[in-house]
């Protein structure tokens, strides 16, 4: 790939808003019992290759305040890029080798979407479980002219519960200029943040 120049903006929605430091599994639950479970960690590493193609690996942490089978992860392939210059753009990935720690199926939502249903139909789970989910995000050609850009949903937007923390590690395929690097956090359509903190260790972030 002939790199003029990079631009990297990822995007972590976070449906519930929520960054707090981790606590005990016990005392995270009590805080949220109204909700049937909650999400107490949330890692995602991903791997970015020279053809747009993100290999992503999340490692999630659940509290299960009441028996259920599982958890539903959506992963979002439309993604509608509005830069800081007014121009837009939307790209469509495609998910490829998905893999997860538990049983799943995989079905294809109205919305643009991947929604794998995670956990066995015979068996009740409670207290903590940990999951760990895989997969290829395949986001084709660059639809910016000039450079390349990497624009990505970390977590997706469609969470039902509280996520009370997340980190993140992201691997560029070569060194980048990280004064280009944004990041959004809050509800879908927020723009900005000031409750990620971050470094850059050559083509780690």
């Amino acid at each position: 790939m002939n790199i003029r120049k990079t631009l990297l903006s990822v995007i972590a929605v976070i449906v519930a808003a929520i960054l707090i430091s981790p606590a005990g599994l016990q005392a995270q639950a009590a805080e949220h019992p109204e909700k049937p479970y909650q999400i107490t960690a949330y890692n995602v590493n991903i791997d970015v290759t020279e053809d747009n193609t993100l290999k992503v690996t999340e490692n999630i942490d659940v509290y299960f305040n009441e028996e259920r089978h599982g958890i539903i992860r959506i992963i979002p392939t439309n993604n509608r890029i509005q830069r800081a210059d007014g121009s837009e753009s939307v790209t469509n990935a495609d998910v490829e080798n998905i893999s997860c720690s538990d049983e799943y199926s995989i079905s294809n939502g109205e919305n643009d979407e991947v929604t794998l249903q995670i956990g066995d139909a015979d068996t009740f789970v409670t207290g903590s479980k940990h999951y760990v989910i895989s997969y290829d995000y395949a986001l084709g050609m660059d639809t910016a002219d000039g450079c390349d850009e990497l624009y990505f949903n970390i977590i997706g937007n469609d969470w039902d519960t509280y996520i009370d923390n997340v980190t993140f590690t992201i691997t560029m395929p070569k060194e980048f200029d990280s004064s280009l690097l944004g990041f959004s956090t809050g509800r879908y359509g927020t723009a900005g943040t000031d409750t990620i903190r971050y470094t850059v260790n050559v083509t780690s972030i």
